[in-house]
């Protein structure tokens, strides 16, 4: 029982310490003014403009980047009121320039919208011709009076974005985040390669390349939360054989990727972590069924830190700051929303389906060209002599984005141009039940 109510206290003691470094961040990269990231922020505007909302990045590739949410955060650095800083993350608010904005709007039900552009429906505000880069740019120029409300996230990323802000425009920033993603990606390969066998590190190669890793560094939306997995694996390397609470480092993680995220594909940082784990716990001689309650045990610590993270937000806002309406109540709403897979944005349950039918197909097809790759590479020597029940794990951890597709339908359908890199850790999984069933002695490199 003792043990019991530490570990309670010492996750209790975490969470609210992790909180409180939160609030820090966000209120020292609010605290220097707008008018220093200015030049920027136009340059910015102007180069979003040029691009489009969906800019595509590749059409061999068929790879688009998602200009709408980089010129929202653009938009929320440039907002920001560094006289009343605390205030103002909270808010997180669009538009909001101090002696020109007259009028503030709460966040409503449904998607995000522009204020410019606003009409009622049914007596429900809903965004026409949704333009976020017209509207970026008619907020720096000045022709914007109406702000609104986004205080639904933490919006983590501004620590990040606004001080890379007064040295460069956007097209600069993602030419630096490319260049610490090939970095990441190069360190992480090097240690794979050196704490476990060349299939393993084939097989994370591979999926992340396949999931479309680097093309993630020319989005602002997106590349926090990639940050986040490729930092947190590689420190989870270095100190595999040393870490004594892993359950504790996820939970920090969970939390971390809840704060940084705008509800893309967090679930790569638990799926990423647990696949590195796994295989440590079976070199170590941990059998399947061990590893399977390890995994169920540890998405549940994932699900409750990512969680708690998000409600301590609207909590916290609902505590401190003068609003309309209960933020506790726009978040759930807001959350139940993404839930469904019955209305006029997600067009139904055919709609649906396909969606899922599409991500799943075009990840088998990346599947069976790294299963390829890996047999030329072991010179197709391989040994199914019987089933290797360690298969099991990966097998029930490439399920996961597929729950998660499931429960969060509406979501998944409507932002299926990045949700499908949640396939990440469905090809992770496959890829390495594989390697069980096929190489099963190359899974462990002896030290």
């Amino acid at each position: 029982m003792k043990k019991v109510i530490f570990s309670i206290l010492k996750y209790l003691g975490t969470f609210l310490a992790v909180i409180i470094v939160f609030n820090c961040c966000l209120y020292l990269s609010c605290f220097f003014p707008s008018n220093i990231i200015e030049e920027h922020a136009k340059e910015s505007s102007d180069i979003l403009a040029e691009q489009g909302m969906f800019y595509q990045l590749s059409s061999v590739f068929n790879i688009t980047n998602n200009n709408c949410t980089d010129s929202v955060i653009i938009n929320e650095s440039y907002a920001i009121d560094n006289e009343h800083p605390y205030e103002s993350y909270m808010k997180a608010r669009k538009n909001y320039q101090k002696g020109l904005t007259n009028e503030e709007l709460e966040d409503i039900n449904g998607e995000g919208v522009t204020v410019n552009y606003l009409e009622e429906y049914g007596g429900e505000a809903v965004g026409y011709d949704y333009d976020p880069i017209g509207e970026l740019n008619d907020f720096l120029y000045g022709r914007i009076s109406t702000s609104l409300n986004y205080a639904r996230y933490w919006h983590g990323y501004l620590i990040l974005f606004r001080p890379l802000l007064i040295l460069f425009n956007i097209s600069q920033i993602r030419t630096l985040l490319f260049i610490v993603f090939t970095s990441l990606f190069i360190y992480f390969m090097f240690l794979l390669n050196k704490r476990f066998h060349k299939n393993v590190a084939i097989i994370f190669g591979l999926s992340l390349l396949c999931s479309g890793y680097f093309s993630v560094s020319f989005s602002l939306e997106s590349s926090p939360v990639f940050l986040t997995m490729m930092i947190s694996s590689i420190i989870l390397l270095k100190r595999i054989d040393k870490i004594k609470d892993f359950s504790l480092y996820l939970f920090i993680i969970a939390c971390i990727a809840n704060f940084v995220d705008y509800l893309t594909v967090p679930l790569i940082t638990l799926g990423m972590l647990c696949c590195l784990y796994i295989l440590k716990l079976l070199e170590n001689g941990k059998d399947w069924k061990y590893c399977a309650r390890f995994l169920i045990f540890h998405s549940i610590v994932w699900i409750t830190g990512y969680a708690c993270t998000w409600v301590s937000k609207w909590i916290l806002y609902d505590l401190t700051i003068e609003s309309f309406e209960s933020m506790l109540n726009i978040g759930f709403t807001q959350s139940f929303y993404r839930m469904t897979r019955d209305n006029d944005y997600a067009l139904g349950e055919t709609n649906y389906f396909n969606t899922i039918y599409k991500i799943l197909s075009n990840s088998s097809f990346f599947i069976l060209i790294s299963l390829w790759i890996m047999m030329a590479i072991n010179k197709f020597k391989i040994n199914i002599e019987k089933f290797n029940k360690n298969a099991i794990p990966f097998l029930l951890l490439s399920l996961l984005p597929v729950g998660w597709y499931i429960v969060l339908a509406n979501h998944t359908m409507l932002h299926a141009y990045f949700t499908y890199r949640h396939s990440l850790v469905f090809m992770l999984g496959i890829l390495l039940a594989i390697n069980e069933l096929l190489f099963q002695k190359n899974m462990i490199k002896k030290h």
